[in-house]
């Protein structure tokens, strides 16, 4: 996969996922988290995928869907969550 998609993405957000036996590290590319958003996951092994937010309506949340090599798919809902965190619509801070 070439990297065309990454390049219309507006925010690279850097991953750093520690794992029991390694760690990942890279970057997700991105716009707005919304329903059915797409993300570019680049991982410094060279592996490139895409994520997928599906929202779960009940959870106010998002499943979190990819094509990705067997040894990969248990990451998906990690980076799932940093897209949340990331790309997320900002919170109010309580004060």
């Amino acid at each position: 996969m070439d990297n065309l998609l990454s390049n219309s993405f507006s925010t690279k957000v850097p991953l750093n996922i520690q794992l029991r036996d390694k760690t990942l590290k890279g970057f997700v590319a991105g716009n707005t988290l919304s329903a059915y958003s797409i993300f570019e996951v680049h991982l410094s092994g060279g592996d490139i995928f895409l994520i997928e937010a599906i929202p779960q309506e009940e959870y106010s949340s998002f499943y979190w869907s990819s094509l990705v090599k067997d040894e990969l798919k248990k990451v998906v809902p990690l980076i799932g969550k940093i897209i949340e965190r990331s790309f997320g619509k900002p919170r109010a801070i309580p004060q």
